[in-house]
């Protein structure tokens, strides 16, 4: 099963560089909250690409975009995703709007502003600080609703009106959907999104359980249901060791065929393959999972074999050198050392490194 997932999550063989919106499809997103590990979730899966390929798809073909989505966690979306995206999470997912409103947004407050932001993003891309400033001169009880977690810009970029726009420096900027995307390229209206939505994770990280699903997404375990309902024969069980998971009827041969190539990665903070299933077990032994998913919602880059985690890794750069610092918890496979050493020197070409510096604790 894990092989099987590991090769839909385009851990097996990196998919050349003309793929890489395909490939930010297949995950249905990369999250991105820390931006730098969003492309090294790219770099693990796409061969050849460096973070101006990225920047490119962001800013100047505009195929992808980023804003708040699954989990209401920010994520790297291709373009046509988004309506699904939009109409299959809306703004309650990551419960933030139900916080705001315990702080006296009320509905028709929100419509207010929400109208006034994008007012102010009419003339183009703004920095938060500048759409705060903005808005505080039409509503100065307003300043409080806008912060570093996003406040009501997230919940408009979860409604689909805005997102993050290009980078001005270390700073951040929001430009308006419509403006920032023709129209009509972002995807068409599916008639049950939530089960589109369902059909999606299912095939990049089934087999799965609708808690999987749930925590992966943001939504209930009851929408979840009704998706699978909606379904109906598309959706398989398959039995996973003593657990029932759920499985697109298709992939059911592709499952059964599935043999482990002895592929290793260096997978980064938040990689979604780790954020993809509430149970971690069957890819994660359970002692050694709080030195993955430690205090405070901080997640380990890691290193995967096959699949599973085998052990956690960081990296550094020291003058023209990436020092990477692998920590496995067990003894690595025959020709581990090296092929890791290969990822690290394919991982120090991505960042304009000179040359890396592999070392296991």
């Amino acid at each position: 099963m894990l092989a099987f997932r590991a090769a839909r999550q385009h851990l097996v063989q990196r998919a050349p560089r003309r793929r890489l919106v395909a490939v930010v499809r297949d995950l249905v997103g990369v999250q991105a909250q820390v931006p730098s590990a969003a492309s090294l979730s790219l770099w693990a899966r796409v061969e050849g690409i460096s973070p101006e390929t990225i920047r490119q798809a962001l800013q100047r073909r505009k195929t992808i975009g980023r804003f708040w989505c699954l989990r209401g966690t920010t994520h790297l979306v291709a373009r046509r995703d988004h309506r699904l995206l939009v109409d299959a999470l809306g703004p309650e997912v990551g419960g933030l709007y139900r916080v705001l409103r315990r702080h006296g947004l009320s509905d028709a407050r929100f419509r207010e502003w929400a109208a006034a932001v994008r007012t102010a993003l009419a003339s183009g891309p703004s920095s938060r600080e500048q759409v705060r400033e903005i808005l505080a001169t039409w509503f100065p009880e307003s300043r409080e609703f806008i912060g570093s977690w996003g406040g009501i810009l997230r919940l408009l970029a979860q409604e689909g009106a805005i997102l993050f726009g290009p980078t001005r420096g270390n700073e951040s900027t929001f430009v308006r959907t419509d403006q920032w995307w023709p129209a009509g390229s972002t995807g068409r209206r599916e008639a049950d999104p939530v089960a589109a939505l369902l059909r999606r994770y299912l095939r990049t990280f089934g087999p799965a359980s609708l808690s999987d699903f749930a925590y992966w997404s943001g939504l209930t375990v009851a929408a979840g249901r009704r998706a699978v309902a909606h379904l109906d024969r598309e959706v398989t069980e398959v039995r996973v060791g003593t657990n029932r998971l759920l499985l697109l009827e298709r992939d059911r041969s592709a499952l059964e065929s599935a043999e482990p190539t002895g592929a290793l990665r260096l997978l980064p903070n938040f990689d979604v393959t780790l954020m993809g299933h509430r149970d971690k077990d069957l890819y994660l032994d359970r002692t050694r999972y709080k030195e993955v998913f430690r205090q405070a919602g901080w997640v380990s880059p890691v290193i995967l074999l096959d699949g599973r985690v085998i052990g956690i890794w960081s990296h550094r750069l020291a003058g023209k050198a990436l020092r990477v610092r692998l920590e496995p918890f067990a003894s690595l496979p025959r020709g581990g050392r090296g092929r890791l050493r290969g990822e690290g020197e394919a991982l120090a070409r991505f960042l304009g490194a000179e040359r890396a510096v592999v070392d296991r604790s």
